[in-house]
């Protein structure tokens, strides 16, 4: 098609225009193709979700007049120069093996094509790109389609601005056994990593699968204590989720008693409902401060208590280090329980050996009853951080139900008693007995 320009004229004249020579006129030419008279359509759902493989449908319809050949449709990211948006943009035709950044054969990842070929008079075709973002910010996408009716090619462009939003986000904490929350782990006992998932999503989204892809020394296999496989969340939903983990302590530098551990990433694949594409969002989870333990202790207590039923309590102490530990444990009396066993004793934990502890505990109260508490002191300065072990792993409280009426009031059996007549006795005077000489 070619396109004449003709050159600007001054409309007004000026006073000393006569005496000016006239100027040839220079007329300006382009060549360009025509417009298409291919219909394409975009339907396209907002905002594109970070981590998503958006889908871009196009529906190209050719004239009724006359068929087209040579039909393809390229899409080109607008602002693909730029490497912030390069580097975290993709487009692909198909989902499951999009195109390689790296690969010397092809321009970009952010340029496909789209070729359709012949298509009939009257017809219709439908074709999905998809576009996938690493990164939150606007994006543009330059759809370009180009065909030929008969001899005669032609062009049709179209512009997609889309708006690239997070559709999740993490927030994690950890655990003690007691599900009390702390800033340090410690070797060969077990806590808990919390992840809460919130959605910031307009749209429901249904979460496939979770998991955790665990660092060394972290097991590799952890599953949580819950799953959130086929839960729908829209909206502000967020739902939790429980790691539980543990670290030997071989697993910690030999010359360290403190290291800084990197739990690793929070994996979820996911999908918006109505595709079927899957798509998978990772997070990096937060480090935690690792300590080593030399003193692990643990109680076996009934799960709660009975008022004024005695209870047994034993008390373990385990040394898991490669040195005698010596130590004075004292125990501290409570008021909601009376107890019976050594108050105050001497022992020696000799390396990787055990020491037992028990005691016979009479509930007084009722409810969440303090228990008497164990007290340790290390001898001639050894055994750092005893007392908070003892704090850290056994329990404070134990729950103490009431006795059942039947059990507190006594009651006669009458079931085992006879009954026969009545016996009258004669009320006699008293006669106080003598004796005789």
């Amino acid at each position: 098609m070619l396109v004449m320009r003709a050159p600007e004229v001054e409309e007004e004249e000026k006073v000393m225009d006569y005496r000016r020579e006239k100027e040839v006129q220079r007329w300006s030419c382009a060549v360009a193709l025509r417009q298409s008279e291919v219909v394409m359509e975009v339907a396209q759902v907002p905002p594109v979700l970070v981590g998503e493989w958006f889908p871009i449908r196009l529906t190209l319809t050719s004239p009724a007049a006359a068929a087209v050949t040579s039909l393809q449709v390229v899409a080109v990211l607008r602002d693909a120069a730029d490497p912030l948006v390069a580097d975290t943009t993709l487009l692909a035709l198909n989902p499951q093996r999009p195109p390689s950044v790296t690969s010397p054969t092809e321009a970009a990842a952010g340029r496909v094509e789209l070729v359709v070929g012949a298509l009939a008079a009257g017809a219709t075709t439908t074709a999905t790109l998809y576009m996938k973002a690493s990164t939150v910010g606007p994006r543009a996408v330059v759809l370009q389609l180009t065909c030929a009716t008969g001899s005669l090619p032609s062009q049709l462009t179209r512009h997609l601005e889309l708006v690239v939003e997070d559709p999740f986000t993490l927030s994690c904490t950890f655990l003690t056994k007691q599900l009390e929350e702390t800033v340090q782990a410690n070797t060969d006992e077990l806590f808990l990593l919390s992840a809460s998932l919130s959605s910031s999503s307009p749209h429901p989204l249904r979460v496939l699968e979770t998991r955790l892809e665990a660092r060394p020394p972290l097991a590799a296999n952890t599953r949580p204590t819950n799953s959130l496989a086929g839960m729908l969340l829209t909206g502000a939903a967020t739902v939790e989720q429980l790691f539980p983990l543990t670290v030997a302590s071989s697993g910690l530098l030999t010359q360290l008693d403190t290291q800084t551990l990197h739990t690793g990433k929070f994996v979820m694949s996911w999908q918006r409902v109505g595709t079927e594409v899957v798509n998978t969002t990772q997070f990096d989870l937060p480090t935690v401060k690792l300590v080593r333990s030399l003193l692990y202790a643990e109680c076996k207590l009934p799960a709660s208590g009975v008022l004024r039923t005695p209870l047994q309590a034993v008390f373990t102490l385990y040394n898991r280090s490669s040195e005698m530990q010596e130590f004075s444990l004292t125990t501290e009396p409570s008021e909601a329980f009376m107890f019976s066993g050594p108050k105050q004793v001497r022992i020696k934990l000799f390396p990787l050996a055990s020491y037992t502890l028990g005691h016979m505990f009479y509930p007084l109260v009722c409810g969440a009853a303090p228990l008497p508490r164990l007290r340790i002191q290390p001898v001639e300065g050894g055994g750092s951080g005893a007392q908070e072990a003892l704090e850290r792993l056994l329990p404070t409280h134990l729950t103490v139900l009431p006795r059942h009426r039947a059990e507190r009031e006594p009651t006669l059996a009458t079931k085992e008693l006879i009954t026969t007549k009545a016996v009258v006795l004669p009320n006699l005077p008293f006669k106080k007995a003598t004796s005789r000489a």
